[in-house]
């Protein structure tokens, strides 16, 4: 089967489609409409008869999005740190109230948890072997 190639760009209010097997380009109004007028230029140019074929398409994104689309990775990657973060001192405020004498669900009322968040947090800090049973 063969593949052609499609690079999209956006240019003012179009899409610019251009299909660099076949040296022709050609546009859409609306991105959804890409693969319809990418498609449509390689059976008007090619007369594919029938024959099996696929699109590759790959949009190439203003920088100033590029850049935005690169801290919001940082931005999730350091939110996922700051959350496990968060989850360990949990889970240390939960042990050091359970050290202290205090029941699981009296910790849970305590920090204004409830019992099950409570009973995870224990439960996640103790390692498990591998042939213990995980609960869902």
């Amino acid at each position: 089967m063969r593949t052609y190639h499609v690079e999209v760009t956006r240019d003012g209010r179009f899409w610019l489609i251009r299909i660099p097997e076949i040296n022709r380009s050609t546009q859409a109004l609306r991105y959804r409409d890409v693969p319809v007028m990418a498609r449509e230029l390689v059976e008007i140019m090619e007369k594919p008869d029938g024959a099996e074929y696929a699109l590759d398409i790959e949009v190439t994104l203003p920088s100033a999005v590029q850049d935005h689309l690169a801290r919001a990775e940082v931005l999730r990657a350091e939110a996922g740190r700051k959350q496990s973060e968060a989850a360990a001192e949990s889970r240390a405020a939960v042990r050091e109230l359970l050290s202290q004498g205090l029941s699981q669900r009296e910790a849970g009322e305590v920090l204004g948890l409830s019992f099950q968040r409570v009973n995870q947090l224990v439960n996640s800090w103790h390692p498990r072997t591998r042939d213990s049973p995980r609960r869902r």
